[in-house]
């Protein structure tokens, strides 16, 4: 799988075995070090863990990776300004390729329809978890709602113990998202 398709299918395992080669390819100080630089500071993950407990704790996050919606937003806000100082402009744009991925034929494809012929759209990554939860579980989206000129805005909704990140979580990321369309359509700032 390619990265960008273990971002939108939400493939935990494929992300698993991901991280695991770039750990073999890179070196785990070198992947230490970038995911302390891209906001993850709070890491324990030591370089010599098993094969097992590297691929379980990056993954695609889950319990181990504490991070905030700020640690979030600020990595999504370089998404949407062509990576910022924080990755290439090339990363960046794959990056919010597969996030549009994620809404159009992912995991919160479900949404795909929210902002028909507004000019906007809006691209994101879901999450679910901890583990095996289904309707009792915590969702979340993380997103950008861009328009014709680029990314505008980051979008972040946590919604606790109602379920799957593509469900509840991404329907409330489409509202909130069809607000400040609207409010832009009408000169409004959206606050």
């Amino acid at each position: 799988m390619l990265v960008e398709d273990v971002l939108i299918s939400g493939c935990d395992s494929a992300g698993a075995e991901m991280a695991i080669i770039l750990r073999r390819k890179l070196g785990a100080a070198v992947v230490l070090r970038d995911l302390r630089r891209y906001g993850l500071s709070d890491l324990t993950l030591r370089p010599d863990a098993s094969d097992t407990e590297w691929g379980s704790v990056l993954s695609l996050g889950e319990d181990e990776v504490p991070v905030t919606p700020l640690q979030v937003s600020t990595f999504l806000r370089a998404a949407g300004q062509g990576g910022a100082k924080l990755f290439s402009t090339g990363t960046a744009q794959r990056l919010r390729a597969a996030l549009d991925g994620v809404v159009q034929h992912g995991t919160a494809a479900g949404i795909k329809h929210a902002l028909a012929d507004t000019g906007w759209r809006i691209g994101g990554k879901t999450g679910t978890g901890p583990g095996e939860c289904g309707d009792t579980c915590d969702g979340w989206f993380a997103g950008l709602l861009s328009d014709q000129r680029g990314a505008r805005y980051v979008i972040l909704v946590f919604i606790k113990g109602k379920g799957l990140g593509g469900g509840l979580a991404a329907r409330t990321a489409a509202s909130m998202a069809e607000y400040l369309v609207q409010r832009e359509s009408e000169g409004r700032k959206p606050w």
